[in-house]
């Protein structure tokens, strides 16, 4: 299977942006002499409007920075929120903690104001079987 070394990122107006790996052939090669190259041309002349080649790791850190992204990464995702996303507990209380009171406060009253009677009052299978015996 043949893999494509290039993919059109957009057109905009004229301009054609692309990205390629470059040096990828039948030949073996060490990760650090392959580089990608984005580039821009116009699309009448075929002029070359912007190059910038760019290293595999480089190429490794735009990965790593777009793969938080599950707006990116989830074809299913449509929309996005306002929130942040974070992946584990930890942050949410390192982020609570370096809040200031007023600020945290304002958020606590409008987490609470959009709560209703049902979402206060949840109990788990567990806890109602307990409180039915």
């Amino acid at each position: 299977m043949s893999l494509q070394h290039n993919i059109k990122l957009g057109v905009n107006d004229d301009t054609t942006f692309t990205i390629n790996i470059c040096r990828l052939d039948k030949e073996s090669r060490r990760v650090n002499e392959l580089k990608a190259s984005i580039y821009a041309y116009d699309d009448c002349t075929l002029d070359s409007l912007f190059t910038c080649e760019i290293s595999v790791n480089e190429l490794r850190q735009l990965y790593q920075f777009l793969d938080q992204y599950k707006i990116i990464t989830d074809p299913l995702i449509n929309k996005t929120g306002k929130f942040i996303e974070i992946d584990d507990t930890e942050e949410i209380y390192t982020l609570l903690k370096n809040t200031n009171d007023k600020t945290l406060n304002a958020v606590l009253k409008r987490i609470i104001s959009k709560l209703t009677a049902k979402d206060l009052n949840k109990t788990t299978r567990k806890e109602r079987c307990s409180i039915a015996v």
